[in-house]
């Protein structure tokens, strides 16, 4: 091929994929939308994923704090599954649409300032690497807002439009009851004081922090509003108070506390640095290559260098950092850690570089604060940010493609740093597509096959778990043919509720978790059984063995169990059926 003719083939490729492209304007968010829905019928597993369907199934009988802690979700998920008639395969798919919506407005509000393709790219493995179940909304709807109001500031203060500012506090505001912990999103306020300070435009402060506010109040009034209307408001200052026992240490167990919550994602950054300085000294080692026999035998340089990379993504595969068991949650934390020490000390290199402009010191800092943000107010470590990845990627690779590149021409460390980073991107990309194709939560992460298709009951139809839970659960839907009446479930069986369509016999549907108290439990057992009524009760198979051979006091705290072992002695309760996983009991009394 000649050089003009490879010259035109270069400028065609570039024109096709410029941001007014159709490739760019149709084809990538398309693809990103379809790629979002992929798997949307794998895994049937009935502890978190169901506990959040079942409190939109019994909406209106839920009392505990849990459902004002997260209000919005609730009422969303409420109206949502109304018009999923219950499905939750339809329920998965549409949820799903929530992850497809963050990407979507990343790319949309950034493609005429980073390249397309790299937008898509990143957004790809942001998909990839969402890992908490569609249906669970306080957790998707809380990473699209902090996503969309980070971006809405970020290029309201760029654009000097307060209309987006006041979008961005309507949006964090409305969040506050997504989940009453996003309370934390508040510290997006940073970047006003940041971009208003630094860029000397003091007089705005006032107003643009006024939009913000006013924003915030507004989006939090209305969904106040929304309480009266569809609620009670009853559990609301208990949700309240639940959130102020973030900082005081006195959440109610669970790892909600602030301090077990700094713990553990600070173990989860110094636990993998180990792996990080292997990137870090391929760098290190490459920059000297570089720097000896400057200008000369710099090809074998480049392909010598090349060759460490290879070994050192070998050498992550081979040690679990990039675990190949796509269907386990724990072949993307290692990668995924790793990406976000280079994806922070990048923003900070951007942040400290007097060369950079102003609109790129504003992502840095954007993209540094949704770091640091994401993880607060959740007990799921850094899992809480490596699945709100679709601002930090992209801005990351723009970065990356930037003071590598153009900005690194001609000097030493300019290969190491542009080829470590995009190798490591590219290892993360193709674990989050393995990913994102193999994992359901808690469905067949042994490496057990999801090849069973659910017939029945209907809830669940369409679903495909592993022949073994399948089959559980159709033996135990046959011995509910004919149930009626409220149901008690203990071993992290919170779904079976929305499965059975059995309304719970308490305020909470999941009594075993930790931030159910034990003493409010034994309260609310002892009022059911003070009442006469004698619900049905199912156990694990794992409760049933530990209430069987010590009273319950190795399951758990051991307390709540034994209170249940109780509860079935003095209301004369038998086993009516069992199987691998569930054993059903009824009452002589019913």
């Amino acid at each position: 091929m000649s050089t003009e003719s490879s010259e035109r083939h270069r400028s065609s490729l570039k024109k096709s994929l410029s941001a007014g492209s159709v490739t760019a304007r149709f084809v990538f968010p398309v693809l990103l939308l379809l790629y979002a829905l992929i798997a949307a019928d794998q895994g049937a597993e009935l502890s978190d994923t169901m506990y959040s369907v079942g409190n939109y199934a019994f909406f209106h009988e839920s009392t505990g704090s849990w459902l004002y802690a997260t209000w919005l979700s609730n009422l969303f998920g409420r109206l949502l599954f109304l018009i999923c008639g219950g499905r939750l395969l339809y329920l998965n798919l549409v949820c799903r649409l929530f992850s497809a919506a963050a990407a979507l407005t990343v790319y949309e509000l950034l493609k005429k300032r980073i390249h397309p393709l790299l937008l898509f790219l990143a957004e790809l493995a942001a998909l990839g690497l969402v890992w908490s179940p569609s249906v669970i909304l306080y957790q998707n709807l809380s990473v699209l807002a902090l996503t969309a109001a980070a971006l809405l500031l970020y290029s309201g203060l760029m654009e000097r439009s307060r209309r987006r500012m006041f979008a961005a506090g309507l949006i964090l505001g409305a969040a506050l009851l997504v989940r009453v912990s996003n309370l934390t999103y508040c510290a997006l306020i940073l970047l006003v004081f940041y971009d208003d300070i630094k860029y000397k435009r003091t007089r705005s402060l006032p107003g643009d922090l006024g939009c913000c506010i006013g924003g915030y109040a507004a989006g939090l009034a209305a969904a106040l509003l929304t309480i009266p209307v569809f609620g009670s408001g009853s559990g609301l200052g208990e949700s309240m108070d639940w959130l102020f026992g973030l900082f005081s240490g006195k959440s109610g167990g669970g790892g909600y506390t602030a301090g077990e919550m700094l713990s553990s994602i600070a173990d989860n950054y110094l636990g993998n640095l180990y792996w990080v300085f292997f990137a870090a000294a391929g760098m290190g080692l490459g920059i000297v290559m570089f720097l000896l026999l400057k200008e000369r035998f710099v090809p074998v340089k480049k392909l010598l260098y090349c060759a460490g990379l290879v070994l050192l993504l070998w050498y992550y595969v081979r040690n679990g950092v990039a675990d190949r068991a796509w269907y386990n949650v724990g072949s993307i934390f290692g990668i995924s850690v790793v990406c976000l020490w280079l994806l922070a000390a990048l923003d900070l290199w951007v942040l400290i570089d007097r060369k950079t402009e102003a609109r790129e010191k504003g992502l840095a800092l954007t993209a540094l604060l949704v770091q640091l943000i994401a993880p607060l107010g959740s007990n799921n470590h850094l899992y809480s940010v490596i699945g709100c990845m679709f601002l930090l990627l992209p801005a990351g690779l723009h970065f990356l493609i930037g003071l590598g590149g153009s900005r690194g021409k001609g000097k030493a460390w300019s290969f190491p740093v542009l080829s470590m980073g995009i190798a490591l991107f590219l290892l993360l990309l193709v674990q989050s597509a393995g990913f994102h194709f193999s994992f359901a939560f808690k469905d067949g992460t042994d490496g057990t096959a999801r090849d069973s298709r659910i017939e029945t009951p209907d809830t669940l139809r369409g679903l495909k778990t592993t022949a073994a839970h399948a089959e559980a659960i159709r033996g135990l839907g046959g011995a509910l043919s004919d149930a009626e009446g409220r149901l008690l479930t203990f071993g992290d069986l919170p779904g079976l509720h929305y499965v059975f369509e059995l309304p719970p016999a308490l305020s909470t549907l999941w009594p075993d978790l930790e931030s159910y108290p034990a003493a409010d439990y034994e309260q609310e057992l002892r009022a059911v059984f003070a009442s006469g009524e004698r619900p049905l009760l199912i156990l694990s198979r794992e409760a049933q063995e530990a209430l069987l051979s010590d009273g319950g006091k190795s399951y758990g705290d051991g307390k709540k169990l034994s209170l249940l072992g109780d509860f079935l002695y003095n209301g004369h309760y038998t086993a009516a059926y069992e199987n691998e996983e569930f054993v059903l009991y009824e009452s002589e009394q019913r």
